[in-house]
């Protein structure tokens, strides 16, 4: 969190907003750490299978993020044109 947070704030040219950095970094280390304690807990006390909760959280994450890349066909359409020829 300390790089996320003062990464770009010195930078020429940069309003760096470093609280703001830290806030994402620390929201994003308390995310991975809730589902990192749900998937030990589906595992060992519920007795879950690895691979059937992992091929849960991916069809569960299909059903949610469908809807939103469906309305912005065009610009996830878009991005992928401008990144193919990125590729070695």
């Amino acid at each position: 969190m300390f790089v996320i947070g003062t990464a770009h704030g010195d930078a020429p040219g940069r309003s760096g907003n470093r609280m703001g950095s830290v806030r994402y970094g620390v929201a994003t280390g308390i995310t991975i750490a809730c589902y990192t304690l749900w998937d030990a807990n589906a595992v060992t006390t519920l007795g879950v299978p690895p691979l059937v909760q992992l091929g849960g959280a991916v069809v569960v994450e299909a059903a949610v993020l469908t809807p939103f890349a469906l309305a912005r066909r065009a610009e996830i359409g878009g991005c992928g044109r401008r990144t193919a020829g990125t590729r070695p």
